[in-house]
């Protein structure tokens, strides 16, 4: 019987090595994904968030909409009223 032996020119394992360089985009895709949704969270769930976009909705419409007061939020219950 012959002994297996280890010979230097058989191929040497190779681990998986962590590289910041790498993992960059990623990890700026999910900070910038998370940045997101907290910000699509807050317009949506908040009452300053309501107010928010529909201060940048008047401002688009040259005027055409007021809006006097809002309460509520844009994701649920709200109550606007108009000048």
């Amino acid at each position: 019987m012959t002994a297996l032996t280890h010979s230097a020119s058989a191929p040497s394992e190779r681990r998986y090595q962590f590289s910041w360089a790498e993992a960059g985009p990623f990890l700026a895709l999910a900070a910038l994904l998370l940045l997101l949704a907290l910000a699509l969270a807050w317009l949506l769930g908040t009452e300053s968030g309501a107010r928010f976009a529909l201060a940048r909705a008047t401002g688009m419409t040259a005027g055409k909409l007021t809006v006097e007061r809002v309460g509520g939020r844009l994701g649920g219950p709200s109550v606007l009223r108009q000048t």
